[in-house]
């Protein structure tokens, strides 16, 4: 048995996150969880569960959604402050809010499936109801996950990845490969401000827009211009988004790109040399008729450009230091000569060993394009 008195069944059908869910809100229902009260840390209860680490955290970021238990600066887990039943419905009212918005705006970009029926509030503080919520999220996740590319680009000379870990079940970065009419290909990573279904949402916003534009054959900063009137018009006033793209020609390596408010991607030369791409703009949805510049360099052969969102390079350490960007930079310096798809890996872990293996506060996203060298 362990702290939560939780014994998860395994027959029941229901996802071991959903059960540790319920048990939780069951003990906060009946008193014997108080507001403050400590609940075990993630590391601990699925060691304790013999179940996942993912699987704990999972549990606890539905929790935190629902407004039943809080992070704390270091990291622990608390029962919120508002955990009581008149604040515990109001929490879950405004989640529900959330899931019904969702719905709507994912019907506008064409998901066929409802997410979601509108939910009594006061039956969701009954279990059965907290497994519904678990499985709607579920099936946001689903949707969201369509958006990511199915793998990796096959381009002749080139080695390209990404990939993105969420802090939560539904996250609000973006990295995408598009081909364009011309043969070239389109290299995307964004980050909406905000976590959860309302960012994820205006992800599928911006990841549509960006596909129909450079189907387009426009300009690469009328591309982001386009886009980004889109997004303002598609996003509340307190919403915005970095956002890197850039337009890279195989055969040639040349790679023009337009930074929107985005973390800056390097390239580290071969030659020792690095160049980071600044030049851009602001963030998108800031201003609407904003407009872009674009920056033009060239990848030769042995050179390794590398983009992350900010969940990367500000994960911090348990003393409160920042991984950073000189960090980023010396880890693929020492990857130079490892897979793209490893060296995305490596920057992940990288980050989360740094910060001690707390459970990340904001979206990890990473996109590598490495130029290989060509053995005569």
């Amino acid at each position: 048995m362990n702290e939560l008195m939780i014994d998860l069944n395994s027959a029941s059908g229901v996802p071991f996150h959903r059960q540790i869910v319920e048990e939780v809100a069951r003990r906060v229902r009946v008193g014997d969880l108080q507001m403050n009260a400590p609940l075990p840390g993630a590391r601990d209860l699925a060691a304790n569960l013999i179940v996942s680490l993912a699987t704990v955290r999972q549990a606890y970021s539905v929790l935190v959604a629902l407004g039943i238990a809080m992070r704390k600066p270091d990291g622990g887990m608390v029962v919120a402050a508002h955990a009581d039943r008149a604040s515990r419905e109001q929490a879950m009212d405004e989640t529900c809010a959330e899931l019904a918005d969702a719905v709507a705006r994912a019907r506008v970009l064409s998901a066929t499936e409802a997410l979601l029926d509108t939910p009594d509030t006061e039956a969701l503080v009954e279990a059965a109801d907290l497994q519904r919520l678990a499985r709607e999220v579920e099936l946001a996740s689903g949707v969201q996950s369509r958006l990511l590319p199915g793998r990796d680009p096959d381009l002749e000379g080139w080695d390209v990845a990404g990939m993105t870990i969420p802090c939560r079940e539904i996250g609000g970065d973006l990295y995408d490969y598009i081909p364009c009419p011309d043969g070239r290909i389109a290299l995307a990573i964004a980050d909406v401000t905000g976590k959860g279904i309302p960012a994820a949402l205006l992800v599928s916003t911006l990841h549509t827009a960006l596909h129909i534009l450079l189907g387009e054959d426009l300009p690469l900063e009328t591309v982001v211009s386009r886009a980004n009137r889109q997004f303002h018009l598609s996003a509340p006033e307190n919403r915005f988004a970095g956002l890197f793209l850039a337009r890279l020609d195989p055969e040639t390596g040349m790679i023009e790109s337009v930074n929107a408010g985005q973390d800056p991607p390097v390239i580290a030369h071969a030659n020792g040399d690095v160049e980071v791409l600044r030049k851009g703009g602001v963030l998108v949805g800031l201003f609407p008729d904003f407009e872009y510049e674009v920056h033009a360099t060239t990848l030769q052969p042995g050179d390794v450009f590398a983009a992350c969102t900010d969940g990367v390079t500000e994960a911090r350490s348990p003393r409160g230091e920042e991984f950073g960007a000189g960090r980023f930079l010396k880890h693929l310096e020492s990857h130079r000569d490892a897979s793209a798809a490893d060296t995305a890996r490596s920057l992940i872990d990288a980050a989360e060993t740094f910060s001690g293996g707390a459970h990340a506060s904001d979206d990890r996203t990473v996109l590598i394009c490495r130029r290989e060298v060509t053995v005569v």
